[in-house]
């Protein structure tokens, strides 16, 4: 007599094929997924940089008219988390706090974007932007550069950080 239905091992077999099959496609989606986030930021940072090199060109416009000196004889970072930011230099430590000239910079770049996001440019001392950096805020894993990534300018990064206007050390960049 011949039985009808599955056996034990059966079951096992095609429940252990279906875990594999599941578990190949779930590392597909998720490595999509990381690529897609990064790509998102990648295009966003080219934005940052076209607008921050507009700042910059600004910046240096209004420093011949009025004769501050916020772009100073070296390069610069400037960090924006969000909500606030400001001016770091080469050992990685704020300069000043979130002064007039910084809101100006900030607010160049801030009123092309769409949206609400945390990044760091690096500008050298001929006012050209060298390179941008930039994430969803300012805890996120997921980082885009542009035109690469910011080791091109000689900078490396492990996060962003949270910034305040206080005068303070930036821990996580290796500037």
């Amino acid at each position: 007599m011949k039985k009808k239905g599955f056996t034990l091992i059966e079951l096992i077999i095609a429940l252990a094929i279906i875990g594999i099959l599941t578990a190949m496609v779930s590392l597909a989606w998720i490595s999509l997924l990381q690529r897609s986030r990064t790509r998102s930021l990648d295009k966003k940072a080219k934005t940052v940089f076209n607008a921050a090199q507009t700042a910059a060109t600004e910046m240096m416009s209004y420093e011949r008219t009025h004769g501050d000196d916020y772009m100073g004889t070296g390069g610069f970072y400037f960090y924006w988390d969000g909500n606030s930011g400001g001016k770091v230099d080469a050992s990685g430590s704020f300069v000043g706090g979130f002064d007039e000239q910084d809101r100006m910079f900030a607010r160049s770049i801030n009123r092309i974007l769409e949206d609400n996001i945390a990044y760091i440019v690096y500008v050298d001392n001929n006012y050209k932007v060298q390179s941008v950096a930039t994430s969803r805020n300012s805890t996120d894993r997921y980082i885009g550069a542009y035109p690469v990534t910011l080791q091109a300018s000689g900078a490396t990064y492990n996060s962003f950080t949270s910034l305040t206007s206080a005068t303070g050390n930036v821990n996580d960049f290796a500037l």
